[in-house]
């Protein structure tokens, strides 16, 4: 048993927008009534089942079911609005989407078979996935350019996996650790939907793939350990549920090539743990995201714009140099380049042009640097406390792939994090021991954005920007119980 509670912190006037505040009364309360309100409510279960049919097989069910209902009515014009209510009218706004709500159930089953000898480790095991969502919206722009009708879609997505890896060590080389893995997959995608036209459609597609790995590992020692690993990656095709059915297509699968060598230790009678990988990860039929205008006004699309290669270097260190502190680092360095981006926009009569040059890879950072110290104090008679700070350097991303005038207002500068814990556990009551945590996120209260739009051009132009978190403060009690 869990209670959480959180306190948010924000001081007046410090949170940036793009909004024109009108002094008057009556504008101002109108803002208020149309401002953003979104209800989120996420439900989730899950059950897992073992059965160790001997000390080296044993059979594991894991079952899954989660629901999500989202309700929103969002102003996308910064909060400028009219109230025309003493002259039989409404709260009019220049961009605003209202009653968006979206429905989403899905299901999951998987069963595992897993078995450990003494020189061949495996498992294999069957999957189904299944999920229905229903959503249904509408967009309303200003009186002068009338208002778009309510627009909906019901997606009904299913998946069937079998997968299979194995761990072959050697009988005359206990150090050698040779390992193959295969998946099969067959995915379904349907979606029903009537756009902002008014015209409506049914398009359904199937996928099947066929993936696998190889990883060769090495012990030095029994406290250093090499790897090389390759393996081949896919995701489904699908379709865009809220484009309109005049651009409604599937795009394809998108697949990638993945190479890694890495080492991990332990090292100093296991007081240091030194990680470290390289990796390369080449993407074909690459799928991104655009949001771009149209006739049914603003739509995203997903296309398969070309090949991408992404390398880099993740380092992780743990050190505990006294008794009871602990010191974790972890940087990571990414390098990322398109091979081929082909891109259509009106500015080239929508012929597809090769724009990796300048293009970026959304929402991607070159570089993210955490720094963790934990202390754990002498346990006491009633309990046992420790207190933690976490650093978190990330050097900033854009939102979108090409760029455009509206960057300024949607990309994200690099920011810096800083959280705290202490913790209070092992406190005996009962038959079980309860544990108390306060906790502050946010703490130097950095604000950053978290996702950005910028899309369109003269005449029309918008921009948005969704923020982070701001400082928060909480307390954790849970209990537990044998």
């Amino acid at each position: 048993m869990k209670v959480a509670i959180t306190f948010n912190k924000r001081r007046a006037g410090r949170r940036k927008s793009l909004q024109n505040l009108n002094a008057d009364k009556t504008s101002a309360r109108a803002q208020r009534l149309h401002q953003g309100v979104e209800q989120l409510d996420i439900k989730g279960h899950s059950l897992t089942a073992a059965w160790d049919v001997n000390d080296e097989l044993q059979v594991k069910s894991i079952t899954a079911y989660r629901t999500l209902v989202d309700r929103q009515n969002t102003d996308l014009s910064g909060g400028g609005s009219v109230d025309l209510r003493e002259f039989g009218g409404g709260i009019v706004t220049l961009f605003s989407t209202n009653g968006l709500y979206q429905a989403q159930n899905q299901f999951s089953q998987e069963l595992q078979v897993v078995s450990t000898q003494d020189h061949l480790d495996w498992v294999a095991g069957l999957y189904y996935f299944r999920e229905h969502v229903e959503s249904s919206t509408g967009q309303t722009v200003a009186p002068s350019l009338g208002a778009f009708n309510s627009s909906s879609y019901t997606v009904r997505n299913s998946a069937k996996a079998a997968y299979g890896q194995a761990t072959y060590t050697p009988a005359f080389d206990d150090n050698l650790h040779l390992t193959l893995g295969l998946r099969t997959t067959s995915d379904n995608r349907a979606v029903s939907l009537v756009d902002t036209t008014g015209a409506s459609g049914d398009f359904s597609h199937g996928y099947h793939n066929m993936s696998g790995g190889a990883t060769v590992a090495y012990d030095i020692t029994p406290d250093l350990n090499t790897y090389a690993k390759y393996s081949r990656g896919y995701t489904s095709g699908g379709f865009n549920a809220r484009t309109s059915v005049a651009n409604q297509r599937p795009f394809d699968p998108e697949f990638v090539k993945a190479y890694e060598i890495g080492m991990k230790s332990q090292l100093l009678d296991h007081r240091l743990t030194f990680n470290a990988a390289c990796f390369i990860n080449k993407f074909s039929d690459l799928q991104l995201s655009q949001f771009v205008p149209s006739s049914a006004g603003a739509e995203t699309v997903v296309s398969n714009v070309g090949k991408a290669t992404i390398s880099g270097v993740e380092l992780e260190i743990m050190a505990v140099p006294l008794e009871g502190l602990t010191v974790d680092l972890n940087y990571g360095f990414l390098d990322l380049k398109y091979d081929e981006y082909m891109f259509a926009s009106e500015a080239n009569h929508f012929v597809p042009v090769d724009v990796s040059g300048s293009a970026h890879f959304p929402t991607a950072s070159k570089q993210s640097i955490s720094l963790g110290v934990q202390y754990d104090f002498e346990p006491f008679s009633f309990g046992a406390l420790s207190a933690r700070v976490d650093v978190a350097y990330n050097s900033g991303y854009k939102h979108d792939t090409l760029d455009t005038e509206f960057d300024k207002y949607t990309q994200s500068g690099a920011f810096t994090l800083v959280n705290g814990r202490v913790t209070l556990a092992q406190v005996d009551v009962g038959a079980g021991n309860l544990e108390f945590s306060a906790w502050g996120k946010n703490l130097l209260d950095k604000e950053y954005r978290t996702y950005g739009i910028g899309s369109f051009g003269a005449p029309l132009g918008f921009a948005g920007a969704v923020y982070n978190e701001p400082r928060s403060f909480g307390l954790d009690i849970t209990y537990r119980y044998e």
